[in-house]
């Protein structure tokens, strides 16, 4: 008995043996596995072709090889990416394009840039790739099933490269007051991009551009004053289209920042004062100041009109210069319809270094001149209603107007100018009285006017200053 019991402990202690040895072992052979290099393939760039073999092993990997088999698509045709290139790393019987890996450390990697003057060309089409690294296991790995990557992209004719910085600082040495500077960026003749702004002193101008070669185009032009009518005109710019200009030759590489310095000369100015004078009492009046050499006026205040005297400075060159009233300063008859013209008076000057131009302008008071229209209704004169618009308008303009009408006639005021009219005759009618039950009220007896579906229209109505005109319209509806 005693021995039987013997024979069976022993069994039990060997069997725990057995199973500390295997335990054991398991361990041992789990480290050994994860003792192992590990590489794998990641795309970094689909559109430059940049891809990384990594080894994200615990131990250092021997050289190896990546496999790269490509297909290119492009009007409609199949075929490999490698074909007729000659490429010595070409594999022809299986369409693969091999690359030699060197043996990376633990967390290194090694970068190859598929689309690049050794290897591929970069032409347009859709390519497929299918990226393969140790594909002859030549080296044991830790983990064998992430050996595997694809690249799937479309080309186009340009590379998505990453822009570069273009910094523009500006060094005014010409006053402290702003200055309004416009630059463009030109590329094979063509603007590529444009901007303008108030910039003082040496405020920076920050722009994103793709790599390449560019022309700076760098411009100072005339600055616009307050519009506000009754704001002091205390700002005196300089006035005078493209006052300086610069070129310069840039070159834009990709994720990097050039500075250019723009420094403007100081300018040296001609002082125009400006008087306006209505009735022998200064006014506000608009003012444009035109320079033919650039084609362009340097300033303008319409549509408000500003106060006077006022001093503008301009720059050296010959000059037109406009005053006349503007529209907010005619009565309010004039804005029921598109004036025709104004009395305007223009002159010019010719502006130089450190000169000083005095002008005083009397400007005439508008007038408006009578018109009297005379409307026979089947021979018996009539009411009328009369809308007038200015001669190049469409009928969308016409406007009704003021009629005064005194058994006889019908009288309007209006500016001198050309106009056209539209004249409806008016009939008077007799209402009588009635009950309206809807309202609960009685209506009438009176007098109305009503609208003739006749009309009649006159142009290019010339109304000379200082003379009425008398029109007699003839309308028949029997």
């Amino acid at each position: 008995m005693s021995q039987k019991l013997f024979i069976s402990k022993t069994n039990i202690l060997i069997f725990f043996i057995l199973l500390i040895f295997f335990y054991l072992s398991a361990i041992a052979f789990a480290n050994a596995s994860s003792q192992k290099p590990d590489l794998i393939v990641r795309v970094i760039d689909d559109q430059q072709g940049l891809i990384a073999v990594k080894n994200v092993g615990q131990i250092k990997s021997r050289s190896t090889q990546l496999y790269v088999n490509c297909t290119r698509i492009y009007e409609g045709k199949n075929r490999s990416c490698a074909t007729g290139l000659n490429l010595s790393n070409y594999i022809k019987k299986w369409k693969t394009l091999f690359y030699n890996i060197p043996a990376l450390g633990s967390g290194k990697s090694f970068r190859i840039k598929l689309f690049s003057n050794n290897n591929l060309p970069r032409k347009p089409g859709y390519y497929g790739m299918k990226l393969t690294i140790d594909p002859l296991k030549k080296m044991a790995e830790s983990d064998e099933t992430n050996n595997f990557a694809r690249l799937n992209v479309r080309l186009k004719n340009t590379l998505i490269e990453t822009p570069g910085i273009l910094s523009l600082i500006f060094k005014d040495k010409s006053n402290s007051q702003p200055v309004s500077r416009s630059y463009s960026i030109i590329s094979n003749g063509r603007k590529k991009f444009t901007s303008q702004g108030d910039i003082t002193g040496s405020m920076p101008v920050k722009v994103s551009l793709p790599p390449g070669e560019y022309t700076l185009h760098v411009f100072q032009k005339w600055q616009q004053i307050n519009r506000n009518p009754d704001a002091p005109f205390s700002v005196n710019p300089i006035l005078g289209a493209k006052t300086e200009q610069i070129f310069l030759d840039i070159r834009i590489q990709s994720n990097k920042k050039i500075t250019k310095n723009i420094t403007f000369k100081p300018k040296q100015t001609g002082q125009l004062n400006i008087s306006a004078m209505l009735d022998g009492k200064p006014t506000k009046a608009g003012i444009k100041i035109f320079k033919a050499a650039d084609n362009v006026f340097v300033f303008s205040s319409f549509p408000k009109p500003l106060s006077t005297p006022m001093q503008l400075n301009l720059l050296p060159g010959e000059y037109q210069v406009t005053i006349n009233l503007v529209a907010s300063q005619i009565t309010d008859i004039n804005k029921r319809f598109p004036k025709s013209d104004y009395p305007e008076q223009s002159f010019n000057i010719n502006v130089s270094s450190n000169s000083k131009i005095n002008k005083t302008i009397n400007l005439k008071r508008i007038k408006f001149e009578k018109m009297i229209v005379k409307v026979l209704l089947n021979g018996s004169a009539v009411k009328a209603e009369i809308k007038v618009k200015a001669p190049n308008k469409d009928k969308r303009y016409y406007h009704k107007i003021p009629v005064k009408y005194n058994l006889f006639n019908n009288t309007i005021k209006l500016l001198p100018g050309k106009y056209d009219l539209l004249i409806t005759p008016l009939t008077l009618h007799v209402d009588l009285p009635g009950i309206d039950v809807f309202h609960g009220r009685v209506s009438g007896p009176g007098l109305s006017y009503r609208k003739k579906k006749k009309t009649i229209e006159l142009h290019n109505i010339q109304i000379e200053a200082g003379n009425s005109l008398k029109k007699t319209v003839r309308i028949n509806t029997q």
